[in-house]
């Protein structure tokens, strides 16, 4: 059940960083919410709000790499899929095998 509790947390305070960054006209961006997040660590009083705003930072991060690696796989995937051998051609015109 913690884990569940600091899960709630970590998504209230990441909320928070969000309202906070649209009530400023901030950009909305993973960058500037993982700013916004590292500011509320160094203002915020309660252990348990810095960690969760600590968690809220690694999962952003976690998802951006995971985006991002599954980008990587799409964009070779569908390259692998678009080109075949026939397709292959040198700049002088001839088949490349």
């Amino acid at each position: 059940m913690k884990r569940n509790n600091d899960e709630k947390l970590s998504d209230i305070v990441m909320g928070k960083a969000i309202l906070e960054l649209l009530d400023g006209d901030e950009t909305l961006s993973l960058p500037n919410l993982i700013a916004k997040l590292r500011v509320m660590i160094e203002t915020e009083e309660r252990q348990d709000r810095r960690q969760a705003c600590e968690s809220a930072i690694a999962l952003i991060i976690d998802s951006m790499a995971d985006a991002y690696q599954s980008a990587k796989n799409d964009d070779y995937s569908l390259l692998q899929g678009a080109l075949s051998s026939e397709d292959l051609v040198s700049p002088g015109g001839h088949k490349l095998h």
